[in-house]
């Protein structure tokens, strides 16, 4: 039965991909670095999968170039159970008689924190696309999709994947990402290899609206004297003096 967090490998006459997929009540979410991708599937007694999904460009960097020459487009796919991969075939109208081929096989989500329990009202269930940039505006280099499920996290890209669960009712994200194969990147000179499967914790994060973070330093004995937001108060600076 399809559900849970997949690694994806994609292959026609053109090359090849790699991606994430979150599959859930007849759904399929996910993507790459450049990509989102958003189908239906439907299992059969006899184990056959159908799967119909689509392609969305979040990432316009021309460094990313579409499998199928397009960034719009619409497959349809027939896949069975090999061991714990699916392997599929089939193929899109905007490109007739091109073959697609893809195996999609398990990423264990045991190392992830437990979700917490799911409240109306936060952030929306769905597929989001991440842009990272650093505090000081500098364009971070790693772009992806992150599926919100209930209070978990689950999404990656071509490289990684990540797990986690958030919790709107008091603002907390925590994140792992883990490598999908082995490789290395270079960072301000320095060479980082990482090895296949390795786990790497990247975050915990709390979220305040103004009054949540007022609160949380009154209690510490500190009053406010001024506060300076972004139109959206999406960020905020606080001052505050010790009572």
């Amino acid at each position: 039965m399809l559900k849970g967090l997949y690694k994806v490998e994609m292959r026609t006459v053109h090359g090849s991909r790699r991606g994430v997929l979150y599959c859930y009540d007849g759904k399929m979410m996910g993507g790459n670095s450049a990509f989102g991708f958003v189908g239906t599937y439907q299992e059969s007694a006899d184990g056959k999968v159908s799967v119909e999904m689509s392609t969305i460009r979040h990432n316009y960097d021309p460094n990313f170039q579409p499998l199928l020459k397009t960034d719009h487009i619409t497959l349809s796919l027939v896949g069975r159970p090999q061991g714990e991969q699916y392997h599929f075939e089939g193929g899109t109208p905007q490109l007739p008689g091109v073959a697609f081929n893809s195996v999609m096989t398990p990423i264990s989500e045991d190392a992830a924190p437990p979700a917490p329990p799911f409240k109306e009202g936060g952030i929306g269930n769905g597929l989001y696309s991440i842009h990272i940039r650093m505090l000081d505006g500098i364009d971070g280099g790693n772009t992806g999709v992150m599926l919100l499920h209930d209070g978990r996290i689950r999404g990656g890209d071509g490289f990684f994947d990540y797990i986690g669960a958030y919790s709107s009712a008091n603002g907390r994200v925590e994140i792992y990402i883990r490598s999908l194969a082995d490789q290395a990147a270079r960072i301000a000179g320095k060479r980082f290899r990482f090895a296949k499967d390795e786990l790497i914790h990247t975050e915990y994060s709390y979220k305040y609206s103004v009054d949540e973070f007022r609160a949380l330093a009154a209690r510490a004995g500190f009053r406010p004297v001024d506060t300076w937001t972004d139109p959206a108060e999406l960020f905020s600076v606080h001052y505050f003096r010790l009572r």
